[in-house]
């Protein structure tokens, strides 16, 4: 590699950075596919791995507080265990229906998350419920919500009052 190279990486990692900092997470997600425009497959990988490690040991500090013990414990344990039979599974598996699997999972919980939606259901047909019909009935949700699981910039509160989130 040369200096380009790294420059490239840098610059890329600087902006995975900041987009980590603004959602907390999706370091990864956008510095894979353009350290491989730098490096090949294997270290670009291996790159990113560590990155990611480092990004999460110096923000691990700050959020003690917000970890919780007993989960964090379950899912470390969950993961040790499953790590050697994925290995082993990921060695001995036919890579064609690896892919398969995977897709159909994505799928089945795809239709699951939207299955549970509430403009999946019938819309009520009451005149009081405050929000538009259109907005009960339709995948507006989805698109206001974005990723952050609220119901868009109006949520109904326990009280029957709006909120604006």
């Amino acid at each position: 590699m040369n200096l380009g190279d790294w420059a490239g990486m840098a610059a890329t990692s600087f902006i995975a950075g900041l987009l980590q900092a603004a959602n907390g997470f999706g370091f990864a997600v956008l510095a894979v596919p353009l350290f491989l425009l730098f490096a090949e497959p294997g270290p670009a990988v291996q790159l990113v791995v560590i990155v990611t490690l480092a990004l999460s040991a110096v923000v691990l500090p700050g959020m003690r507080d917000a970890v919780d013990g007993s989960l964090l414990l379950r899912l470390g344990l969950g993961g040790l265990a499953g790590l050697p039979l994925g290995l082993v599974a990921f060695g001995y598996a036919d890579p064609v229906i690896v892919r398969a699997v995977i897709g159909i999972t994505i799928l089945v919980f795809a239709g699951a998350i939207i299955a549970t939606q509430p403009w999946c259901r019938p819309a009520e047909d009451s005149a009081d419920s405050g929000e538009p019909r259109s907005t009960r009935s339709t995948p507006y949700f989805l698109i206001s919500s974005g990723d952050t699981g609220s119901r868009g910039p109006v949520q109904r509160s326990a009280s029957g009052s709006r909120d604006f989130k």
